[in-house]
C-alpha cells in the first residue's frame, strides 16, 4: 500500500465495507484510486502552505488527504451524510480542515463555505471530482456568487471537458464555453481511463484547469443578462443568430423587429446568417449589450444585484 490509504484500492474496499458505506448512484460516486491522477491534480493546483482550497465532493477523502499533505487550509464539502461522518472520523482531528456536509448548490451550504474563507484577501483554489450532470451548475454558481477564485481544477467526464475548452466553430462550443471564457482561461490537462476510479465509470475522465482573468478582455453591461442571452441562443444552436436573437426577444413578450436585428448585427460586423457556435466571446458581449439597451426597464430589476 502507498502512503495515502484512501486512494489505495486494497485499503478502500474493506474500509467502505467496515463502515457500512453503500455507494449511491444519485450522487455519482466514483472514488479516485489512480495515484497519477491525484498527482496531476496536486501539481496543477501548485498548492502553497498559505493557500485556501475548496474541495467539492470530498467523498472518502482520497484527494483530501493529499491536499492536507501540502499544508494548505482545506474547506471540504460532501453531500452524502454517511461519507460526511466518515470524513469527520478520519480528518476531524486536523486543524487545517473545515468539513461541511451539504449541497454546494444550496444557499445554506454556500453561506457555510463563505463563513470559513479567511477575510485577508486570499483567493480560493477550487478542486473537485464531480459527476458530469452537475459540472455546469457548480461552475456557474461559484463564478456568479461573489467568491474570489484564482483557479479551479476539476476532474470531469472527458466529453464535458472538451466542451469547456472548445473554440468557436467546433461542435463542442456551447454556452458554458462562452461563460468560462468570460471569467478566465480553461485548459485540458490530461485524460484518464475508467480504471482510475472505483467503481469504474463507463467513460474516460479529464482534468481541466481554469484560471481567472487578472483583467477581463471584455465586460458586459450586465453579466447575468449576458449569460442568460447566450444560453438562450444555444438552446437551438442550428438556428441562424438573427433567429436566435428573435427567440430571446420573444421571451420578453415582444414582437422581434428583424430589420433592427439584422442592422444591429451588421453594425457589429457579425453576419446575421451565422450560427451561435461561430460567434466569439467579444461578439456575444457586444450583441447582448445592444439587447440590454432595448430590454424593458420594467424587467431590468430581475438582473440587478
Amino acid at each position: 500500500m502507498n502512503d495515502f490509504l484512501l486512494s489505495d484500492r486494497q485499503f478502500l474496499i474493506p474500509y467502505l465495507q467496515k463502515n457500512n458505506i453503500f455507494l449511491k448512484k444519485k450522487y455519482g460516486q466514483n472514488f479516485v484510486i489512480d495515484q497519477s491522477l491525484l498527482d496531476t491534480v496536486i501539481q496543477t493546483a501548485d498548492l502553497q502552505p498559505d493557500d485556501v482550497v475548496l474541495e467539492i465532493g470530498a467523498g472518502v477523502g482520497s484527494l483530501t488527504e493529499r491536499l492536507l499533505a501540502q499544508g494548505s487550509q482545506v474547506i471540504a464539502v460532501e453531500i452524502d451524510p454517511q461519507l460526511g461522518q466518515l470524513l469527520i472520523t478520519h480528518f476531524g482531528h486536523q486543524k487545517k480542515i473545515s468539513l461541511i456536509e451539504g449541497d454546494v448548490l444550496k444557499r445554506t451550504t454556500l453561506e457555510q463555505i463563505q463563513a470559513q474563507i479567511p477575510t485577508d484577501g486570499r483567493k480560493l483554489k477550487v478542486v473537485a471530482n464531480v459527476p458530469y450532470y452537475i459540472t455546469t451548475p457548480i461552475i456557474t454558481t461559484l463564478l456568479t456568487r461573489g467568491f474570489q477564485i484564482s483557479d479551479m481544477i476539476f476532474t470531469i467526464q472527458k466529453e464535458v471537458a472538451e466542451r469547456l475548452v472548445a473554440l468557436p466553430g467546433c461542435k463542442q462550443y456551447s454556452a458554458i464555453t462562452v461563460f468560462l471564457q468570460y471569467y478566465g482561461d480553461t485548459y485540458l490537462v490530461e485524460s484518464f481511463p475508467p480504471t482510475s476510479f472505483f467503481p469504474s465509470p463507463r467513460v474516460w475522465s479529464s482534468i481541466i484547469h481554469f484560471m481567472t482573468h487578472d483583467e477581463r478582455p471584455c465586460t458586459a453591461q450586465n453579466p447575468l443578462f449576458f449569460h442568460h442571452c447566450v444560453k438562450l441562443c444555444f438552446t437551438e444552436r442550428r438556428k441562424m443568430v438573427k433567429n436566435s436573437i428573435a427567440h430571446v426577444i420573444k421571451g420578453w413578450e415582444q414582437k422581434p423587429d428583424m430589420t433592427w436585428i439584422e442592422n444591429m448585427l451588421q453594425q457589429l460586423e457579425v453576419s446575421p446568417e451565422i450560427r451561435p457556435e461561430q460567434i466569439w466571446l467579444e461578439q456575444f458581449v457586444d450583441i447582448t449589450d445592444q439587447l440590454w439597451n432595448i430590454y424593458p426597464d420594467t424587467l431590468k430589476s430581475k438582473w440587478l444585484p
